[in-house]
């Protein structure tokens, strides 16, 4: 159990050094890295991610089965699956199903990233009967939420890049190039540029927001345990 413990300990200071590794970069390489790092740690035998476009195209889907249950199910065909037995509300999602794939019966948990999530999602499949633990249960929340803070970040950063080139351009054409001019001409964009800002910060002030009182007390215990034992 102790050692259980320490493992979890260490899986925990690993996931919340990814902002690290995935600092500036799109939301592909966070979504990889994130995808990475939960199959290093966790005995999975599915982990599934999908990142929505904000402007409604084509979202990016990554799904990763263990390698000794090879499928033919490729990202699209598990989001399908998916969708049709968690539904489009994440509120609504239970914290574990059970859903067949790839010729298996796999215990899921399905994290939505972002308040609603509007950010997309993650779901990490087991075929274990013992799945989730509350230590993998921990774990998995913490990364939904250093995943929804990164990609967020990512966004905010593209748009950002977004508003420097429209001014480079403008600045090109010899047009009226001031800034006030140049948020005054995208004041949708300028609000949610904001509004991405203040929810960041917001995020960064408080404890992972998919940790509960419970998980939390989870943590303190498991850092007694791991400090104490042989």
């Amino acid at each position: 159990e102790i050692r259980r413990l320490r493992r979890c300990m260490n899986d925990l200071v690993g996931l919340l050094a990814l902002p690290a590794i995935w600092s500036g970069g799109d939301s592909f390489q966070i979504a990889r890295t994130l995808l990475d790092a939960l199959a290093g740690m966790l005995s999975l035998d599915l982990v599934y991610i999908r990142v929505k476009d904000p402007s409604g195209e084509r979202d990016i889907e990554m799904a990763r089965f263990a390698e000794d249950r090879e499928s033919a199910a490729g990202p699209s065909e598990v989001g399908e699956a998916l969708d049709g037995l968690l539904g489009e509300n994440p509120r609504l999602w239970p914290l574990s199903a059970r859903i067949a794939l790839g010729g298996d019966d796999l215990s899921i948990v399905p994290l939505g990233l972002g308040m609603n999530g509007e950010i997309g999602m993650i779901v990490a499949g087991a075929a274990r009967s013992n799945f989730p633990e509350q230590t993998e249960m921990l774990l998995l929340g913490v990364a939904s939420n250093q995943a929804a803070i990164g990609l967020q970040e990512a966004r905010l950063l593209n748009e950002q890049r977004r508003l420097a080139d429209n001014l480079d351009q403008q600045v090109g054409q010899g047009g009226d190039h001031s800034a006030a001019t140049l948020l005054a001409s995208s004041p949708a964009r300028v609000t949610k540029v904001r509004a991405a800002g203040r929810w960041l910060g917001k995020s960064r002030r408080k404890w992972p927001p998919r940790l509960s009182r419970r998980s939390r007390a989870q943590v303190a215990t498991s850092r007694a345990a791991a400090s104490t034992g042989p």
